[in-house]
């Protein structure tokens, strides 16, 4: 299970296409609410024989907490979980403003065999700080900071309006930057900051997300495919009928694998969940985990490929690629998180342009599920 822990909603960026930013602020998690939050985990992990159990960090910019914070997370961690420690694993998804070497011990700590997840956008004047420092500048120290710490790192790309006709810019753009490295493309969401009317123009339709897709495979292709470039790599391999980890918006079991906490213990479907403030399932400071997951909001999100399979993708070819996608891209598009996801005609011309350079698709079971959330592993 991918648990996405949101300690703080407070965030140091001005990024103009940020979904997180509701205008809602709230504070932040106390360390003396850690031992409740993996004490209501502990007793699942026992039960749940062979699943291990990530803590994703996010927020807002979870850096705000500062390091001394992790390190009681990493204590309260090993008293709740005890023996199963082990199966426990933490990773981050930040913007790097706040890195310095101070953080470096704590995130080999922290992150053991597991990547930072960050976000940075090459295209100028997306990005900013709020005080006033170059983002770009900042970013670049910080992943070359990374990389003497010998820390991997990915990249989430968020897709807007201006990006489009430059798929084979941005990917040289990350491949030059650091080969290493591997890169999400995530479409622009409209929510939060993204949603606002003096930014709505950078949203972009379907089709046109499928257009910068196939544009991407190509740029990739001609590059050997040797970067790791989600979402293609994990749906080209599961084309080929190599074992793939889909991604968590096309496994159409999300809701059994994630769950999204707030600062003040909500818990909802995932951290896109959170973002939207829809689907509430309970609170963990206030109510057992498994009074949570048996709730009638999750229930009803559980249930939702088997709907989804007897309606609107009844006859959708791709359903094993796609899962239906994921529920928040539902609520944007149609106000419902049990409908199909808006992007619905951006995964079908990526498909179809495979299906052109690859023949019929020879699938099999998923060998795992990634996040949509933090950079591609």
């Amino acid at each position: 299970m991918l648990v996405v822990v949101k300690p703080t909603n407070a965030c140091n960026g001005t990024c103009r296409y940020c979904s997180a930013d509701s205008g809602k602020t709230s504070s932040p998690m106390r360390v003396d609410q850690l031992p409740a939050l993996f004490g209501a985990f502990a007793e699942w992990l026992c039960a749940a024989r062979g699943d291990g159990l990530n803590f994703l960090w996010h927020g807002g910019e979870p850096m705000l907490m500062g390091p001394a914070f992790y390190w009681h997370v990493l204590e309260a961690q090993r008293e709740a979980f005890g023996a199963n420690a082990n199966r426990v694993t933490n990773s981050i998804q930040t913007n790097l403003s706040l890195l310095t070497p101070e953080w470096i011990p704590l995130l080999r700590e922290l992150l053991g065999r597991s990547r930072v997840g960050t976000s940075f956008d090459p295209v100028p004047g997306w990005r900013g700080l709020r005080d006033g420092v170059d983002y770009d500048e900042r970013w670049l120290e910080a992943t070359e900071l990374l990389r003497r710490s010998g820390i991997r790192y990915g990249v989430v790309y968020v897709v807007h309006r201006e990006s489009l006709g430059h798929a084979a810019r941005i990917y040289r753009y990350f491949r030059n930057w650091d080969p290493g490295a591997s890169t999400r493309f995530n479409p622009l969401y409209a929510q939060g900051r993204a949603a606002a009317p003096a930014d709505g123009a950078l949203g972009l339709t379907a089709d046109e997300y499928g257009e910068f897709l196939v544009e991407l495979l190509d740029a990739w292709r001609e590059d050997g495919c040797r970067a790791r470039v989600a979402p293609l790599a994990e749906w080209w391999e599961a084309w080929r009928g190599q074992r793939s980890r889909l991604c968590c918006d096309c496994s159409g079991r999300c809701s059994d694998s994630h769950l999204g906490v707030t600062p003040d213990g909500s818990v909802y479907g995932c951290g896109r969940c959170i973002d939207s403030g829809v689907g509430r399932f309970g609170n963990l400071f206030e109510e057992p985990l498994g009074s949570i997951l048996a709730s009638r909001a999750r229930s009803m999100m559980v249930g939702r490929a088997e709907g989804l399979l007897h309606g609107p993708c009844q006859d959708c070819e791709w359903w094993a690629l796609c899962g239906g996608g994921c529920p928040n891209d539902g609520l944007i598009a149609y106000g419902d998180l049990t409908r199909e996801t808006g992007f619905c005609a951006a995964r079908k011309r990526l498909f179809g342009r495979l299906r052109e350079l690859l023949g019929p698709p020879a699938l099999v079971a998923p060998s795992g599920e990634s996040s949509c959330e933090e950079a591609a592993e």
